[in-house]
């Protein structure tokens, strides 16, 4: 069964390095919600969607690409399901720091891709998924991480002071009565 499936990437603004990507069935004529529908996402994070058709059972892949990249180094291949949608939460680093050093943030993107083989046949999870590797590229979405500025903490060494008067005391010396 085919089906028009909604596509998000949630990036927070608070924290932009925490990314949340769902995938689910858009039904225009229903009036019941989903829990992911009632958590409805602030208005701090950026959005970025788009739609398309899949297949109930068709195997999905996320690749980064540019300067982005995952903090921990698991596959994200999944079998999509209409009715139960899809929803992942992860962090993201910067793959480089040192490139792209003459623009304001680091550049990279979200790749969602389909394996295009017969669903029923099996496939070699051991190779990124590309276009060359029998994976058709469906989706695409650009991630910005600002730069921030980095101070240093500068530590002031200052010395004793001290200050000697020839003559004069600098306090006035009191007698009592």
């Amino acid at each position: 069964m085919k089906h028009k499936v909604k596509i998000r990437i949630l990036q927070d603004k608070r924290n932009v390095f925490s990314l949340t990507f769902e995938a689910e069935v858009d039904h225009p004529n229903r009036q019941w919600q989903t829990e992911n529908e009632r958590s409805v996402s602030p208005p701090e994070e950026k959005k970025h969607e788009q739609d398309l058709f899949a297949m109930e059972g068709d195997i999905m892949a996320m690749v980064f690409r540019g300067n982005v990249d995952m903090s921990t180094k698991e596959k994200l291949v999944f079998s999509f399901h209409g009715y139960r949608g899809v929803r992942r939460h992860f962090e993201i680093k910067v793959a480089n720091p040192m490139s792209q050093r003459s623009m304001q943030t680091y550049h990279g993107a979200l790749q969602l891709f389909v394996y295009a083989e017969k669903r029923y046949t099996a496939f070699d999870r051991s190779l990124t998924p590309s276009v060359k590797n029998g994976w058709t590229l469906r989706a695409e979405f650009p991630l910005l991480i600002p730069k921030y500025e980095k101070t240093t903490p500068v530590m002031v060494n200052r010395a004793a002071v001290s200050i000697r008067f020839q003559g004069a005391s600098l306090f006035p010396s009191f007698k009592s009565i």
